[in-house]
């Protein structure tokens, strides 16, 4: 059990909603998911959107990171486009209990965003036809498979969102680690050449032993040894062969999407591919019929939409890009 929500469940004060919002709180699998709603003024019952992290730790009490901790300036959007937002810690991070499976457990996510939406429904103070989800990276490749298994879901916006499966994300982001630290292009596509190589091998259900054969000519790159799939135990690495979420493509979902759908990206994220992103989420959204999509690629942003530069803050078009294609959408299907 996580220790805030130890402390909480002694009587601290450490998980309690902070100042202005009210508790929220709900189940999955053998996990307690703690957060918070962020109500905007008026009477409800509200418009509302879930907030679907990235990868990594969360702390929605207590951090003040713009990225998986309070999300302010985020929720100080939602708001003022009169929706309220919801947020609350993963399974095992900050105030919630449990624990997700190893890997990239997008499928795990998808289905506690399904029982978030579930539970938010039956509120009286939250519209249940003007549901919709914000996710970024790892959370924009769940919010559209959630999508698909509930559909009163209203609109979805995607921000960083992966356009292919994970071991080509980490063939991206491998790349752009080894220009960024100085590596010839030449060099560049001779490394490319054995990563993939690599990760056919594991897709194909090679050995431990054959993998890292296929990648001791990276060896020698620091850069791709810190990104984590340079090692490993003959466990760990069957593990990550057998995980199906490794290899789940995300056109699988965009094709059923019919409600409106936002997708921003930045054009200096080195984690996500944008260039091979924004033509997926185009042909597959509109291989499906959806006729309400909108795709933004904003100039000197980073994967979190932060500006590139000594002093990072959003982007200036990217939330109030935000606050109007929500209100536009939203007031289409006011009660």
């Amino acid at each position: 059990m996580h220790s805030a929500w130890a402390l909480a469940t002694d009587g601290d004060e450490r998980c309690s909603a902070p100042p202005g919002t009210q508790a929220f709180e709900f189940g999955f699998r053998e996990s307690q998911l703690r957060g918070f709603i962020d109500f905007p003024a008026g009477p409800g019952p509200h418009a509302a959107v879930l907030v679907l992290h990235g990868s990594g730790g969360t702390d929605v009490f207590h951090s003040n990171s713009e990225y998986n901790g309070h999300y302010r300036a985020l929720r100080d959007t939602f708001r003022s486009a009169g929706v309220a937002t919801v947020i609350w810690d993963k399974a095992g991070n900050g105030c919630s209990t449990g624990s997700y499976s190893s890997g990239n457990p997008i499928r795990e996510r998808a289905g506690e965003a399904v029982a978030a939406l579930r539970t938010l429904k039956q509120r009286g103070d939250i519209d249940a036809l003007r549901i919709g989800l914000w996710g970024i990276s790892q959370g924009a490749w769940a919010a559209p498979m959630a999508a698909v298994q509930d559909a009163d879901v209203s609109f979805l916006i995607l921000v960083s969102a992966p356009g292919r499966d994970a071991l080509s994300e980490f063939e991206y982001q491998a790349v752009t680690a080894l220009r960024v630290n100085g590596t010839p292009e030449a060099e560049l596509r001779v490394a490319a050449t054995h990563l993939r190589r690599a990760f056919a091998i594991m897709r194909a259900g090679g050995s431990v032993e054959d993998y890292a054969a296929a990648l001791e000519p990276l060896q020698k790159y620091a850069a791709l040894r810190e990104l984590g799939f340079m090692v490993g135990t003959p466990d760990s690495y069957r593990a990550w062969q057998n995980s199906v979420d490794f290899q789940y493509r995300p056109d699988t979902a965009l094709h059923e999407l019919q409600q409106p759908v936002l997708a921003v990206f930045g054009d200096r994220d080195v984690l996500v591919d944008w260039r091979d992103s924004v033509p997926i989420l185009r042909e597959s959204l509109r291989a499906g019929g959806n006729r309400d999509v909108t795709i933004k690629v904003l100039h000197n942003a980073d994967h979190n939409l932060m500006s590139v530069g000594s002093d990072p803050h959003f982007v200036p078009d990217y939330l109030p890009l935000l606050r109007d294609w929500l209100r536009e959408r939203l007031d289409r299907r006011s009660p």
